[in-house]
């Protein structure tokens, strides 16, 4: 589902199969690298994450996110972690 799209910022949230949640961001600015990122939460995190957001069931992660989107989504690992989750994060900075 995508949580963000405006002109060079992107930000979609996954629900995979094993129940992790992966939020992938891209920005792209012009005369700046281009910066991507994927912060996985684990599955075993994510009941944590659904009592955070007062969500009863999965189904209804991935469009809470996407009524939260404004605050999440400009330091999705930050917010994460300010819950008291250990999310992971992959960074790529293209030079």
């Amino acid at each position: 589902m995508r949580l963000r799209a405006e002109p060079g910022r992107y930000v979609d949230a996954v629900l995979r199969a094993d129940g992790a949640l992966v939020l992938k961001g891209q920005l792209l600015r012009p005369g700046l690298p281009e910066y991507e990122y994927v912060v996985t939460l684990p599955a075993e995190q994510v009941p944590a994450l659904l009592d955070s957001l007062g969500v009863a069931a999965v189904g209804g992660l991935l469009p809470a996110l996407l009524d939260r989107s404004e605050e999440i989504t400009p330091r999705t690992h930050a917010w994460l972690r300010e819950l008291g989750l250990r999310p992971e994060l992959w960074v790529h900075l293209e030079d």
